[in-house]
């Protein structure tokens, strides 16, 4: 008797909880789809570090905040140092594929 008691409560619980568990799974999964983000390397000298300006007036930044103000889910990673040869900027690429971008853009000779 306490078994059979026992089953259905389980059996109960189980229906009970399911669409409870698969809500909470399809709302991570969307939360999880919102937040992907595509990634761009923008890899260069003083121009795209920011020399002199704020951080926030960096090329990668406004290029940023332009995209995002469009609409679209970016994230733009500032590779520029100040005084970098486009062979300086070359040796550190791998160190900055690391972060995996998406779209890389180089904006190097100017020195």
């Amino acid at each position: 008797m306490i078994a059979r008691f026992l089953m259905i409560a389980l059996i109960t619980l189980y229906l009970v909880s399911v669409p409870f568990g698969n809500q909470a799974h399809a709302e991570e999964a969307k939360k999880a789809k919102e937040e992907i983000v595509f990634r761009i390397l923008v890899l260069g000298d003083s121009l795209v570090s920011g020399y002199g300006i704020s951080k926030e007036e960096a090329y990668p930044a406004v290029l940023e905040a332009k995209f995002r103000q469009n609409g679209y889910p970016v994230k733009v990673i500032n590779g520029g140092k100040s005084g970098d040869t486009a062979l300086a900027g070359f040796n550190r690429l791998p160190f900055h594929l690391k972060q995996n971008p998406d779209l890389v853009v180089i904006v190097l000779g100017a020195n």
